[in-house]
């Protein structure tokens, strides 16, 4: 069975389906629709996308690893 579905935040229309699924935005947990006609997509909206990518910008968001060093340390280490 087949049903249109409209999101109120982004406006956009999907049949839901084979092509299109509702996932839970990754910002906000509300529905989203998972297809191309959801230009925000995994999001439901323009404005939790630009959170999301806020967020990593600012480091609230980390990918867990090693510190770095710096490119100076780095360069010091090959002067001989």
């Amino acid at each position: 069975m087949t049903e249109n579905l409209t999101t109120a935040r982004t406006g956009a229309i999907a049949q839901v389906g084979v092509a299109a699924r509702i996932v839970k935005c990754p910002t906000c947990s509300k529905s989203a629709v998972y297809s191309e006609s959801n230009p925000f997509r995994p999001f439901c909206s323009r404005n939790c996308q630009t959170g999301d990518l806020a967020a990593w910008a600012t480091d609230e968001y980390r990918v867990p690893g090693q510190t770095m060093t710096s490119v100076d340390e780095e360069l010091t280490g090959l002067e001989d």
